[in-house]
């Protein structure tokens, strides 16, 4: 039962966090497109690991200090979308995920004519 909520609230901050960063993106990096990939919640709702996939990859460090330097505002304005859902706000913590970034960096090697990594 327990897991269950955890995937429930999972599912629900990935879905507002989601529209969160599309404005955030529209708004402070054009051209930037910045998508949630994944929500991770400690099984006590205390601590959320929000995965973000940032495109083009090369803005991911620009996206990720404004994201360290806007740490608060972004926790209030999270706060005010997920406040009527959950008691505690928890302590957010994000994290650009490069799995995209590998692909890509794997399928150009394939198309060069590099040696394949998957044998």
């Amino acid at each position: 039962m327990k897991a269950n909520r955890v995937a429930r609230v999972e599912s629900f901050l990935q879905e507002e966090f989601g529209s969160l960063f599309q404005k955030i993106g529209k708004n402070t990096f054009p051209g930037v497109l910045i998508s949630v990939t994944a929500v991770k919640i400690t099984p006590d709702l205390s601590i959320a690991r929000i995965y973000l996939s940032v495109f083009p990859y090369e803005k991911h460090k620009d996206v990720k200090l404004y994201l360290d330097e806007n740490y608060v505002a972004i926790k209030q304005e999270a706060a005010k979308l997920v406040g009527k859902h959950l008691r505690i706000m928890p302590d957010l913590h994000f994290l650009i995920d490069e799995a995209f970034e590998k692909e890509a960096e794997i399928d150009k090697l394939l198309k060069e004519g590099g040696e394949n990594p998957i044998k």
